[in-house]
């Protein structure tokens, strides 16, 4: 079973870094050895390297997650900001469809390879048109992302809750927090290190349950 050590691939394209920044190696892969207080932060064009504190990290990964960047973080938080998401998600799909000319009742799945582009699984006609103009659309590619990222993490706790009890099940909630869940991510022999975060669990939700979105015409987003 992948681990929280496997995640270097994962964040070392991390779209909920901002442009220039990746973790250090030893904090991507949460080894016994990394400095639980700092993250190196790459600039861009100049070679300078700062160091970061592990909250101001976390923080800004939140917030890019479209998430509040500090305070109590809840499972119900990833379930909020995933809906809001996915309505735009939804909007502006078929605004791209409608502008291409694409059959509005094509049923079209999409979700992000390995390199963070948007694809599509589908075959129909207009279909390379269609993933062009998601992916040159920063708005749609930012909140698709998000969406993503959140609808894996609450899918990746549903995963543990399955491999317990009908009593975790019933304790599991939208107020859930979020040490709880690590909690349970360490006891099924996930997270392997004590000092994993946000970053490294967002790894190992993308290599458990990626995640696909499945436009249908006729469905409401609730």
């Amino acid at each position: 079973m992948n681990t929280i050590a496997n995640t270097a691939l994962y964040t070392s394209n991390n779209p909920y870094l901002q442009a220039g920044e990746t973790r250090s190696a030893a904090s991507t892969v949460l080894s016994s050895t990394a400095d639980p207080e700092k993250e190196e932060k790459k600039v861009s064009g100049n070679g300078v390297s700062v160091f970061l504190s592990d909250g101001v990290a976390e923080a800004r990964v939140r917030e890019n997650m479209g998430l509040e960047p500090t305070g109590r973080l809840k499972l119900g938080d990833f379930n909020e900001a995933a809906d809001a998401q996915e309505k735009a998600v939804q909007s502006r799909l078929e605004q791209a469809m409608e502008t291409l000319g694409i059959d509005p009742d094509q049923e079209i799945s999409l979700s992000l390879d390995a390199d963070f582009n948007i694809t599509i699984a589908e075959s129909f006609d207009g279909k390379a048109a269609l993933e062009k103009a998601l992916n040159n659309d920063p708005e749609f590619e930012k909140t698709f992302k998000q969406m993503s990222a959140n609808k894996e993490v609450v899918n990746y706790v549903d995963s543990l809750v399955n491999r317990g009890s009908s009593s975790l099940a019933s304790f599991m909630d939208d107020n859930t927090s979020w040490d709880d869940i690590l909690s349970m991510a360490k006891k099924y022999g996930d997270i392997t290190s004590g000092d994993a975060d946000l970053v490294g669990v967002l790894g190992l939700s993308k290599m458990s349950v990626p995640y696909t979105y499945v436009y249908a015409p006729d469905a409401e987003v609730a």
